[in-house]
C-alpha cells in the first residue's frame, strides 16, 4: 500500500516534496518491522536526502529519522555508525 502511494506521489509531485519523504519513511518502517534493515536503511537515507534540504537542523522530523536510522544500523551490527546517527 505504501509503495503504491509512493508511486502516485512520485508521479504527481516534485522529487524533493515532503510527502515523498513521508512515504519513504513509512516504507522504511515496514522494512524495519520485517527485520530487513538494509532496505529500511535505503529508504531512511532517501528520507534524509529530502528532509535535510527542507528542514532546519534541529527539526523534530530529522531527529526521528536519524533515530530510526540509528536503530536499523544497530540491529545490523553497525554500532559505530548507529551511534554517529544517534548523536545528530
Amino acid at each position: 500500500m505504501h509503495e503504491k502511494s509512493l508511486a502516485i506521489r512520485l508521479h504527481d509531485l516534485p522529487k524533493n516534496h515532503l510527502d515523498i519523504a513521508t512515504s519513504y519513511y513509512n516504507i522504511s518502517l515496514v522494512y524495519f518491522k520485517q527485520c530487513d534493515y538494509e532496505k529500511a536503511i535505503e529508504f531512511l537515507n532517501k528520507t534524509l536526502e529530502i528532509e535535510l534540504h527542507s528542514f532546519p537542523p534541529n527539526h523534530l522530523n530529522l531527529g526521528k529519522t536519524y533515530d530510526t536510522l540509528a536503530g536499523a544500523l544497530y540491529e545490523q551490527g553497525s554500532f559505530k555508525e548507529a551511534l554517529e546517527n544517534m548523536m545528530k
